[in-house]
């Protein structure tokens, strides 16, 4: 019985040593992979400091690239990378001060006038975010609302009335929360 369990023993530790041995040199393949593949697709960047954890099925690999901290996971084999991981509590509060912020604006007739296609246009709609709540307070002065824009006295893309007063500019959120009162988290 006890040759038994020896036979059994030598191959469960041939695999747990041949696995450590593995993975530093699987390791130092994603971290050639990641450092290849960002450096090319940021040519004046450099990737450094790439350090790999192992969470669950994939790893979370943290580096500088450029000087700026980046995350992204990458799964075992190096084939997939994953940008962008929310959790799921996090992703819901974003939401919640996403739609708690732009109810308030609409509560306080907060209107940003833009026009489809436009690049200053597109730049603002971008700096609030792009969750579903831009829609509450953002009309287009494209196409049949030209009209109503113009009546508005809007005469630049984008345009802001908050609180009752014209802002012919994009703003950053920051400021359409000072501006109009509400908060944004």
């Amino acid at each position: 019985m006890l040759k038994h369990k020896k036979l059994v023993m030598v191959p469960i530790l041939f695999g747990l040593v041949a696995y450590l041995l593995w993975l530093p040199i699987n390791q130092n393949m994603l971290e050639t992979k990641i450092v290849e593949a960002f450096e090319l697709a940021n040519p004046d960047s450099q990737v450094t400091d790439v350090n790999l954890i192992r969470e669950g099925s994939v790893y979370k690999a943290i580096f500088k690239l450029g000087g700026e901290l980046t995350e992204i996971y990458i799964d075992p084999t190096g084939k997939y990378l994953f940008p962008i991981r929310s959790d799921v509590s996090e992703t819901i509060q974003v939401f919640k001060n996403q739609k708690n912020f732009f109810t308030c604006l609409r509560e306080k007739e907060t209107i940003l006038f833009g026009v489809i296609g436009n690049n200053y246009t597109t730049a603002q709609l971008q700096e609030l975010g792009s969750g579903p709540y831009v829609g509450l307070i953002y009309f287009d002065c494209g196409g049949e609302n030209t009209e109503t824009c113009v009546s508005q006295n809007i005469t630049s893309a984008p345009s802001w009335i908050i609180n009752q007063t014209l802002y012919p500019l994009s703003l950053k959120v920051a400021q359409v929360a000072q501006l109009s009162g509400c908060t944004t988290g």
